[in-house]
């Protein structure tokens, strides 16, 4: 063999193990718990399953049901962070530490973290208000869960941010949202604007859930000529779309709407038509892959425009392209294969 051929496939062997190892990282997905009201067992939003000794409570931030303060993580509570996949980059925002047990120190708590493995990585002590970086405290390494118990304190905790390498799913019915309207909330690192204000309702708050735009027909959906835009913190190469539609115009179509695709550059990706036909009546549930519809991926924004029927948007599920990675660019490979392989072998 030519030993000059060697030596190139060499060369650019090492530039794409450098690549995967020291690129830029990705832009990490942030969830504010203070924007989230209610109680349930536990609470799944955005990639992350919180649990804990009691109830999960969400009042200004999280907390346990019971001891001091039903709106604090106090005594001998304990509450539980579970990843879909396993994340790198994580950090907790702890925004009020009480010291109840009087010794001078507030919002002591015990950390135990569980690698990718699930295996644990041992038990770390975090006190006082402020930003925890568990990422730093355990040696970067990558994370399935942590558990963090009360030391005697209290502690409030208003935001989790992790740097993601697996598939993020909003689930817009059953993560916990309040009735809110806001002109352009960002929910798991996607921002989204609308032609009005954006409104989303957690199923348990009873009613149609879901998210639609302020104004039309009705308040609560996207119908009439209203539009709704996504975007995302990075392009993407996975994304899903479930929406419960309904029909405004008396024809056998539901949800109709036109579905716009954009690049990082704000290039056209395509565009698809988004409609189900029902003889039986409505609402009917759709769900959309959208990368596999339009045959392409590195999507950074889509807008959804509607035709005069009405639909709400229940669930978003979104990874990155694979070359996105950080330091986990391998682990994000080997994430995006899986899925793509079982998208494959189902026939999608």
């Amino acid at each position: 063999m030519d030993s000059r051929f060697t030596d190139r496939r060499r060369f650019w062997s090492l530039i794409l193990f450098l690549s995967l190892t020291f690129a830029s990282p990705v832009l990490a997905v942030e969830i504010t718990f203070d924007e989230i009201a209610g109680q349930t067992i536990d609470l799944h939003v955005c990639g992350v399953v919180v649990s804990g000794s009691d109830d999960v409570l969400t009042d200004a931030g999280l907390g346990i049901a019971g001891g001091f303060g039903t709106s604090m993580v106090d005594g001998t509570e304990w509450i539980e962070f579970e990843f879909d996949a396993p994340q790198l980059g994580v950090q907790i925002d702890v925004i009020d530490a009480l010291d109840i047990d009087g010794d001078g120190i507030s919002g002591r708590m015990l950390v135990e973290a569980f690698d990718a493995t699930g295996a644990s990585m041992g038990f770390q002590l975090i006190q006082e208000a402020g930003t925890k970086d568990l990422a730093a405290i355990y040696g970067g390494a990558s994370m399935s869960r942590f558990v963090m118990t009360a030391l005697g304190d209290a502690s409030r905790i208003t935001r989790l941010g992790y740097d993601e390498t697996g598939a993020v799913e909003i689930d817009l019915v059953g993560g916990g949202y309040v009735d809110l309207a806001y002109p352009a909330p960002t929910i798991c690192g996607v921002r989204f604007v609308g032609s009005s204000q954006i409104y989303f309702v957690d199923g348990q708050s009873g009613g149609n859930a879901g998210m639609g735009v302020v104004g039309g027909e009705d308040a609560l959906m996207l119908d009439g000529s209203e539009w709704m835009r996504l975007e995302f913190p990075y392009p993407v190469d996975e994304l899903v779309l479930e929406s419960l539609l309904f029909g405004l115009d008396a024809d056998f179509f539901y949800g109709e709407a036109v579905l716009f695709a954009y690049d990082d550059l704000g290039q056209s990706l395509g565009s698809m038509s988004l409609q189900r036909h029902s003889l039986f009546g409505g609402p009917v549930a759709q769900t959309v892959d959208v990368v596999t519809a339009l045959g392409a991926g590195g999507i950074k924004e889509i807008e959804i425009l509607s035709l005069g029927d009405g639909r709400r948007l229940d669930r978003v599920i979104y990874a990155p392209e694979p070359s996105m990675g950080t330091g986990a660019a391998l682990i994000s490979l080997a994430a995006f294969a899986r899925r793509r392989s079982r998208k494959v072998a189902a026939g999608a």
